[in-house]
């Protein structure tokens, strides 16, 4: 499996070497990354373990959601936005959503210092979140798992719910991403 992930992932992981340094290699990155993941290791613990250093470490193992907004293991925030337009031609009600205007939405998934990691704008106004995020390419992993945290609603909360959606609030962050985009 480790290694049908690397042949997947080479291609974005794989860096140039130059005159003053040699890259380091996809498969250590990876290593690296999936013990973060299973351990929750620090990187300091990761750079002794795997003798890379500290800095460097930050560049590809994500660890601010946990340091920011105290969420171990979390890698993103995942939202989308409507964005206003007017009705293209012969469009129907294609790109009318549940807030009785026309739209696109752009899904977003953000890190805890408000930059998008990645975005998408291929949603039309009648689509929910769900359905743009299900016909995304990069979901297929993901499919039919639970990975992705949803707040429950908020009346009639038990305990356990409540206590989600405390955990949830990954999700201000790329709300607050929303609105720094609209200022």
């Amino acid at each position: 499996m480790f290694d049908d992930l690397l042949v997947r992932l080479t291609p974005h992981l794989q860096k140039k070497d130059t005159h003053f340094r040699k890259s380091i290699p996809p498969g250590l990155k990876l290593s690296v990354f999936l013990c973060h993941l299973a351990t929750g290791a620090t990187s300091a613990e990761l750079s002794y373990n795997f003798r890379v250093g500290k800095e460097t470490i930050q560049k590809f193992v994500p660890g601010d959601f946990e340091a920011r907004r105290n969420l171990p293991y979390c890698l993103g925030a995942y939202d989308g936005k409507h964005f206003h337009l007017q009705k293209p031609n012969k469009s129907g009600s294609l790109y009318f959503n549940y807030k009785q205007f026309f739209s696109v939405v752009l899904m977003a998934l953000v890190d805890s210092k408000y930059q998008f990691m990645w975005i998408d704008v291929s949603g039309v106004g009648h689509q929910s979140d769900a359905q743009i995020y299900n016909n995304t390419p990069y979901t297929v992993p993901l499919r039919g798992r639970t990975y992705i945290m949803k707040p429950s609603g908020r009346c009639n909360m038990d305990q356990q719910q409540k206590i989600f959606n405390w955990l949830s609030r990954a999700r201000r962050v790329v709300e607050n991403a929303f609105g720094i985009l609209a200022l």
